[in-house]
């Protein structure tokens, strides 16, 4: 991931902050201003979006979502958000009232909304399978393609397994930045494996969504393989690891989003590692595939997996 001498001294500054306030735990417009969060939205690389996002939620709403609709990028990516974290109605009102000024909003929330998975499922119980592999999202992206059928990771692991989970009642989670979100998230998870059952059950899981599975391995799901993609670390979210068989813990130096924002703000030691055991390996992805180390969402590119050598986890 390449960013521009501005964009790296930009959130720099912005990473400090984040760091000075792991103390309180909160954040104010004084320490963060709406315009230095509508430009993080309003970012092309979806790493400083994501920033943007984790900060908007982090944030009280008043003087901060006229500001983030002031440009077409950043009230985009800010739909997209309150689609997750607050509410769907929410997020059509938005793109309602800003149709006239930005005449694709309202398209760009159907077609995010058509993407999300049905929550909550009460699928019958399936046939016992031998086994399974799935993909799980992390935060905001829920309405994403490329952990769903079809999409490019999900393909390009499938091409490789033949086994990850797809179609309409594939597991999928609100991906809202909230503690007890992700708490929910583990209890689905354990709900939707009982109703999806395999005798061996592996798992890559981006961003809080290993977190998601981190925490279901404390209500008694049992892991052969985890592989976490730039989980965040924190303290709450210690898994039992007498469940997972085989942790890979893959991380990138160049990962914007994992720490200082996504551990905020609770971040267990530097935020990116776990420590090293015998079921416990932490690998740092060197190659995004074209000449750079991977950002945060270049964990799940095919690209990076080829040029990493991730391709040997599986």
């Amino acid at each position: 991931m390449k960013l521009s001498k501005n964009d790296e001294e930009f959130i720099l500054n912005i990473s400090r902050i984040l760091d000075v306030k792991q103390v309180t735990g909160a954040i104010s417009t004084n320490d963060i201003s709406p315009e230095e969060v509508r430009r993080l939205l309003a970012n092309p690389s979806p790493d400083l979006a994501m920033v943007g996002s984790y900060i908007l939620s982090l944030m009280p709403d008043e003087g901060v979502a006229n500001a983030v609709k002031k440009d077409a990028a950043s009230a985009r990516n800010y739909v997209r958000f309150l689609i997750a974290e607050k509410s769907s109605p929410q997020a059509e009102n938005i793109a309602k009232e800003d149709s006239s000024k930005y005449p694709f909003l309202l398209n760009h929330f159907k077609e995010l909304s058509s993407r999300l998975m049905p929550l909550g499922y009460k699928a019958a119980k399936a046939a016992t399978k031998q086994e399974m592999t799935i993909i799980i999202h992390g935060t905001w992206a829920a309405t994403s393609t490329w952990w769903q059928e079809g999409g490019d990771f999900w393909n390009y692991i499938n091409g490789i397994t033949g086994n990850v989970y797809g179609g309409k009642d594939a597991f999928s989670w609100s991906g809202a930045n909230k503690h007890k979100d992700r708490v929910k998230a583990a209890h689905n998870l354990v709900d939707w494996i009982k109703t999806h059952p395999c005798t061996h059950l592996d798992i890559i899981a981006h961003s809080h969504g290993g977190n998601v599975s981190l925490l279901a391995t404390r209500l008694g799901l049992k892991i052969r393989k985890l592989i976490t993609l730039g989980t965040p670390v924190r303290l709450e979210y210690l898994p039992d690891l007498r469940n997972i068989e085989l942790l890979y813990n893959v991380f990138s130096t160049r990962d914007l989003v994992q720490t200082p924002a996504g551990t905020f703000p609770n971040r267990r030691a530097e935020g990116r590692t776990f420590g090293d055991g015998v079921s416990v390996i932490n690998l740092r992805a060197e190659d995004d595939g074209h000449g750079g180390q991977p950002g945060h969402s270049e964990l799940h590119a095919p690209d990076t997996w080829k040029a990493s050598g991730l391709n040997t986890l599986l």
